[in-house]
């Protein structure tokens, strides 16, 4: 997670939170569930759900985060 905050920061990317309160990209509250990292970039608000090579636990939560934000970018990463 930490190389990729590094990595978007360096694009440009602000706004990061980690394991909070979903919020959009206007700041306001989206949802009480959290994403494992979500952050701002060029406009658009972009959530990161890490997962396991066997959990599937990624999908639905893709599936809840755009309910909440339609507008959102969703990565969906498995961990080793």
């Amino acid at each position: 997670m930490q190389g990729d905050i590094r990595q978007w920061k360096a694009q440009g990317a602000k706004d990061f939170r980690v394991n909070q309160h979903q919020v959009n990209a206007a700041g306001e509250r989206v949802g009480v569930n959290r994403p494992d990292l979500q952050f701002t970039f060029g406009g658009k608000r972009y959530y990161i759900e890490y997962d396991t090579p066997v959990s599937n636990r990624g999908p639905p939560h893709r599936e809840r985060i755009l309910a909440n934000d339609p507008n959102g970018v969703v990565i969906l990463k498995k961990q080793k």
